[in-house]
């Protein structure tokens, strides 16, 4: 019985590395995307994560390499739709507010949320409603980072 929780720990712990591996792979795409928006970048986009942990550790990552961002992301988590807003320090200094943001893109899969104005995270029921929900977090963005 050790041998197989051991043996399951050690699995659990690989899982947990290639997630943090398929994470950096991602940010990168995502920053190589970033859309210019005035002074900032723009992120806006759906994509594969195992947990809410990894879409934040996405995020991070991109609002790391980018000096100037707002990360709009969704997922589709265990069948249902996960959503995160990241903004860097200078755009929530100028108003911008993630959980403002994702609440609106939360209630347009028919979910809600929120968070402070760095960090926010939401949940919705409607999984086919995903990337009308994203739609609706580039317009917001864009409207936050034109204003």
């Amino acid at each position: 019985m050790d041998a197989l929780q051991s043996e399951l720990e050690r699995l659990r712990k690989q899982a947990e590395q290639l997630a943090r591996v398929q994470a950096a792979a991602v940010a990168d795409g995502l920053v190589a995307a970033a859309r210019p928006v005035g002074e900032a970048r723009l992120v806006v986009a759906r994509v594969e994560a195992l947990s809410q942990d990894v879409l934040r550790d996405i995020a991070d990552r991109v609002r790391g390499r980018l000096k100037s961002a707002l990360v709009i992301l969704g997922a589709d988590i265990e069948g249902r739709p996960a959503f995160l807003a990241a903004a860097t320090p200078d755009l929530v200094a100028r108003g911008v507010h993630a959980g403002t943001i994702i609440r609106a893109v939360a209630q347009a899969a028919g979910g809600g949320g929120g968070g402070r104005p760095d960090l926010a995270q939401a949940g919705a029921k409607d999984r086919a409603r995903i990337d009308a929900a994203l739609a609706e977090g580039e317009r917001l963005g864009m409207e936050a980072l034109s204003g």
